[in-house]
């Protein structure tokens, strides 16, 4: 009796799912492009989303990274910032290290909803090795001020540095 409660159910669930109706949706904001670019484009890091919202009432919309090549195929990868405002509306894009010739990727965005702060970390390279500095930059008021960002650290092992210090100089944080 026991068998046919649980297979019964099973069946019924199956049944259940093979006739389900599919869900309408409905996309509010059409695609909008945010930059052409030809070679090397990805929005975000590894494994995170690359995108912040903020609340309703801090006004909404929000900001997202990627990293991009502009120009030909022999120009730097560069990580760049996108705000949207409540309405989706895109925002000019925000190209904060434009005169950089370094290469940078991989980026990673989070919200401090405490000190209303956007933190950004990315990839570099500022040494001969093969292996790639982690960045670190915060922006002081992304709501209200967009745009306004803090020297870029490179960190090494929850150390940060100032990027003008020597890798061979590691005595402590600045």
């Amino acid at each position: 009796m026991r068998y046919f409660v649980l297979l019964s159910g099973f069946f019924l669930g199956l049944w259940g799912l093979l006739f389900a109706q599919v869900p309408e949706y409905n996309i509010g904001i059409p695609p909008t492009q945010v930059m052409q670019s030809w070679y090397d484009y990805m929005p975000g890091g590894y494994h995170d989303l690359p995108m912040v919202q903020f609340s309703l009432i801090q006004g909404g919309g929000g900001m997202f990274v990627f990293h991009a090549k502009l120009g030909n195929a022999g120009n730097p990868r560069k990580v760049y910032f996108a705000y949207f405002d409540g309405a989706g509306q895109l925002q000019p894009v925000v190209v904060p290290w434009q005169d950089e010739s370094v290469t940078m990727g991989f980026p990673s965005v989070s919200f401090d909803n405490t000190l209303n702060r956007t933190l950004y970390a990315w990839h570099e390279t500022h040494d001969t090795d093969s292996g790639l500095e982690v960045v670190f930059v915060h922006e002081a008021d992304p709501i209200q001020f967009p745009g306004i960002y803090s020297n870029r650290l490179w960190c090494l092992i929850r150390l940060c540095y100032p990027l003008a210090t020597k890798m061979t100089n590691l005595s402590g944080p600045a």
